[in-house]
């Protein structure tokens, strides 16, 4: 048996025991565990675990699971929340995903690469600690209240509280903060690769983090996509091919956002206004340090295997990709391309009733929008996208956003079908 997930099982059991001196020390006045509730508590642990011991056997490497906090959980007590939901839910997709044939075979390179029983929990709901208390204060205004049949009101709280999160994180200082806090935590997993599964709001962090991290730009076919000088591109000619990630070109100095918001070469528009002796300096000096950017910025190539989408509103903040003239058209049209050829996987999975979720284009609209932005159709080697919406009931319109994290072994059973569909859909046998 993996001694690794009973490692896991005695920290949680652990955790469990001590439930009791973290409340008190938070100031509640709860009554002390009696022993046997704290055997429960453990067992309940356990339970959870044994869910997948009929496929762990010992794997040379294992995969990480990263869990992203989605919205409406910003109190100081959320972070504890976010993790027993993790908890709970983590056995279930680990034993859905295993014992998945195709995610088996090709995900989990035939049964070769395990999935860790332990989890990367990434909270950053304190950051917009502040801003959803304001939010809460407004929403409080008397004359927003009425007495009886409160439906209005109980929806416009519902729709507040779950979209602030999902607006606050696409602000572009809230943005780089986020991602640049989840690739450190990343970082210290080492060369051990990921899946990131990002949920509400935690969907868009997932998204940024591979749209700003992942090294899936060809810099010679983004430079002359960004209309680089002549110049820069024979120069980038000479260097031969190269890749790199969106935040190591911005770290560099080697393109901006200008006033449109539109990414350009770092002196776009102003080169005359600079000496031909310093401009040149400054390229051959940038062109030399950019692989140290790459290095200090980007994912290793193959660090992330794949990310899972749910209770995700990330085609309502992304439809711009759809528009060609559009940077967000490029950059994910590359991104995804490069998925597509590294085996990675991208599952957006919504509960039907989800009214905060929206669904992904198809097969056929990702490729059509791709073959408008990029030179070269993308080589399919293992990756793919797979839009998938659960039609099953255990839940309404009211509470099916949360139903991901309160049906598991449901929601761990839509992913693994969503796997199954995904690849037969791209790769029919």
């Amino acid at each position: 048996m993996d001694a690794s997930l009973w490692n896991g099982v005695g920290s949680d059991f652990a955790l469990a025991c001590g439930i009791q001196r973290v409340i008190n020390e938070r100031g509640f006045a709860v009554r002390r565990f009696s022993r046997w509730n704290q055997v429960r508590a453990g067992l309940g642990m356990l339970v959870g675990a044994f869910l997948s011991f009929g496929a762990v056997g010992v794997y040379a490497e294992e995969l990480q699971f990263v869990y992203i906090h989605g919205t409406n959980q910003n109190s100081p007590t959320s972070q504890d929340a976010f993790n027993g939901r993790v908890t709970k839910l983590h056995p279930y997709i680990r034993a859905a995903l295993i014992k998945e044939p195709l995610a088996s075979e090709h995900l989990l390179e035939k049964g070769t690469l395990g999935i860790s029983p332990q989890t990367i929990n990434f909270f950053w709901g304190d950051k917009s600690h502040l801003s959803i208390a304001a939010v809460k204060r407004n929403i409080a205004n008397p004359l927003l209240s009425r007495g009886w049949l409160r439906l209005g009101e109980r929806a416009r709280e519902k729709l507040a509280y779950t979209l602030h999160d999902a607006i606050w994180v696409e602000q572009q200082t809230n943005k780089k903060a986020i991602v640049g806090e989840l690739f450190d935590a990343v970082s210290h997993t080492g060369h051990q690769p990921i899946m990131l599964m990002g949920h509400s709001a935690g969907s868009l962090v997932a998204f940024d983090f591979l749209m700003y991290r992942l090294p899936y730009l060809n810099i010679q076919d983004f430079a002359r996509d960004l209309r680089a000088d002549p110049v820069v591109m024979a120069q980038l000619q000479e260097k031969g091919e190269q890749y790199t990630c969106l935040e190591a070109l911005l770290s560099s100095s080697g393109i901006r956002y200008d006033a449109q918001g539109k990414l350009a070469p770092f002196f776009s528009g102003i080169e005359p206004q600079i000496p031909p002796d310093l401009l040149a300096i400054y390229r051959r000096n940038w062109m030399t340090s950019l692989p140290d950017y790459t290095r200090q910025y980007c994912l290793p190539e193959n660090k992330v295997r794949g990310m899972v989408t749910f209770g995700s509103p990330l085609a309502l903040f992304y439809s711009l990709v759809a528009n060609p003239e559009k940077d967000e058209s490029y950059l994910v049209s590359s991104m995804v391309s490069y998925m597509l050829s590294h085996n990675m996987v991208w599952l957006h999975v919504n509960h039907w009733d989800d009214f905060i979720a929206l669904p992904m284009p198809n097969k056929a609209r990702i490729l059509s929008v791709m073959s408008t932005r990029l030179a070269k159709p993308p080589v399919l080697n293992g990756g793919f996208v797979e839009n998938y919406l659960y039609l099953g009931g255990g839940a309404t319109f009211i509470n099916a956003h949360s139903w991901y994290w309160k049906k598991p072994r449901n929601f761990a059973q839509t992913v693994a079908k969503a796997y199954h569909q995904g690849y037969l859909d791209w790769y029919p046998r």
